[in-house]
């Protein structure tokens, strides 16, 4: 890393000289009532992420506004290295970083002791499996850890970095009995001053951070749960930067109004996963059909056009290890219709599929239900609140369950892992989100994502996650549908320093700054 970290990431030199603002203080709305918990190892709500990212860091960083990023940087490792077979990692960590609140100096103890928190099934971190791999982790003197491996893994640098599992705590405040749940203790640019429950939450300077004095002053996050008050705010300039709903209408309407927003691709894929032990989607005439039936130019043009891309791929866009180059089932109601009268249904069929009442699915199922009965595949929709959603497509009771989920790290096997490896098949012990069993009701899957689990050279790995998905496109387990972007508003005074790209929240850095009107 460049000696001077401030002055390596600065924007060029006619955009600094900007005139800044005379109050640096940053207003955030954010569309929640309050937090939940501003503990790192804990933290999984939107409420949470972004307060807690500019407070406590990692060994390593992604690039600015690129969370998907498979190029990570240094942060309080300043440099990292592995052994040929990719199981023992070593991390030389950056000397002279403080924990804020005068917890004393950063040491490879809080690494070592950050990363068993994570796996300890005491703490019940959501994250731990993210860090199931690490046999262990071992300070080897006060600057340098040495994390060993079950198996190799030649991208483990990206669960090292600045989210989820790989944010680091301070040892000596959990042993002094800090409640890292209500109190943030961190070595970022920012430091926690106050929190009052259901009103704000507020950041202060960190004047001695390690990469340079921030510009922003303080960085306040007010909690304003409905949209048309925080939307009013921005407009009115009594924020400076909201959450906003991914929604066509809400980006046309803040961008008539001379407000910034940014889309940001941040790999949540809406797809239909189909259950490859119900008939009549156990042929696979009858799984093509229901794919020519689709119409993706219609269900983007239902969702936005700045919100959404087309999907093909069982690993999203994006994430390390997707490809393009699978097999596509274009919009053809005539060859759905003949792929139907093989499989012995001339008049079509019918089905019910159960679905969530909530806006993130029950819509998208109810465009998709017109499409496909224009083909005679009717879908009886069986609404039901989103809890019981959730039960009962574990449970087996739907052929057809439409799902959006993230995954992190955003690599091919982790979504592959989860959704599509025999194993993850819902009922069985280790079930995970694997809702078309497939992987059982048709094998081959799991041996291709068992040789990229244990690969050590990075490029059979790729190439064994692309014949993955090249198998997926051809059996049809399921239907990737496409990419629902995330959005975020401020106001044109306001400059991060970087552009979103895969990163649904701002983080504040050093950068960051309020120009004047």
């Amino acid at each position: 890393a460049p000696p001077d970290l401030a002055a390596a990431v600065r924007p060029p030199q006619t955009a600094w000289a900007q005139r800044l603002a005379r109050q640096q203080i940053i207003r955030h709305g954010l569309g929640f009532d309050d937090i939940r918990t501003l503990d790192p190892h804990m933290a999984v709500a939107s409420s949470d992420i972004p307060i807690v990212a500019n407070v406590n860091e990692a060994l390593l960083a992604v690039p600015d506004g690129n969370l998907a990023s498979d190029q990570p940087r240094p942060a309080l490792a300043e440099r990292w290295e592995s052994s040929a077979d990719a199981r023992t990692w070593t991390f030389f960590l950056r000397q002279g970083v403080e924990w804020h609140d005068g917890f004393g100096a950063f040491t490879s103890a809080d690494v070592v002791f950050s990363i068993e928190r994570v796996r300890s099934a005491q703490t019940g971190s959501p994250f731990r499996s993210t860090l199931s791999n690490i046999a262990s982790a071992e300070a080897d003197g006060p600057h340098r850890v040495r994390v060993t491996l079950q198996h190799p893994d030649p991208f483990f640098p990206r669960l090292m970095v600045n989210y989820q599992g790989g944010y680091l705590v301070c040892r000596r405040a959990v042993e002094a009995g800090v409640d890292l749940k209500n109190r943030l203790v961190g070595t970022g640019p920012f430091r926690l001053r106050s929190y009052q429950a259901r009103d704000k939450l507020v950041l202060e300077r960190n004047d001695a951070y390690w990469g340079g004095r921030p510009v922003v002053e303080s960085i306040i996050f007010q909690f304003m749960p409905q949209a048309s008050a925080r939307e009013l705010a921005l407009r009115t300039g009594d924020v400076d930067v909201i959450d906003i709903e991914s929604r066509q209408d809400v980006v046309d309407r803040l961008r008539r109004a001379r407000q910034v927003v940014e889309t940001t691709v941040v790999g949540v894929p809406y797809v239909l996963y189909i259950n490859l032990t119900k008939r009549p989607f156990d042929d696979l005439r009858v799984r093509q059909a229901l794919a020519h039936a689709t119409d993706r130019d219609n269900l983007l043009a239902f969702v936005g056009r700045d919100l959404a891309k087309a999907e093909h791929s069982a690993v999203p866009a994006g994430y390390a290890g997707h490809v393009d180059a699978v097999r596509t089932y274009s919009h053809d109601l005539d060859r759905a219709r003949s792929l139907l009268r093989e499989a012995g249904y001339p008049n079509g069929f019918s089905t019910d599929v159960i679905v969530s009442n909530s806006v993130m699915y029950l819509p998208i199922m109810q465009v998709l239900q017109e499409q496909w009965k224009k083909a005679g595949i009717n879908v009886s929709l069986r609404v039901v609140d989103h809890p019981s959603f959730h039960r009962l497509i574990r449970q087996d009771a739907s052929p057809l369950v439409i799902y959006n989920a993230s995954r992190y790290p955003q690599t091919a096997q982790v979504y592959l892992d989860q959704f599509y490896a025999g194993p993850a098949s819902i009922g069985k012990p280790t079930a995970i989100t694997n809702f078309s069993h497939y992987g059982d009701a048709i094998p081959g899957i799991d041996d291709l994502l068992e040789r990229a689990r244990t690969s050590t050279d990075a490029e059979a790995t790729q190439r064994l996650w692309a014949a993955a998905q090249a198998k997926i496109a051809e059996d049809l387990p399921s239907l990737p549908l496409f990419n629902l972007n995330s959005a975020m508003a401020r106001s044109q005074r306001l400059d991060v320093g970087y552009a979103l790209h895969s990163q649904p929240f701002y983080v504040y850095g050093p950068r960051a700054r309020l120009l004047a009107a």
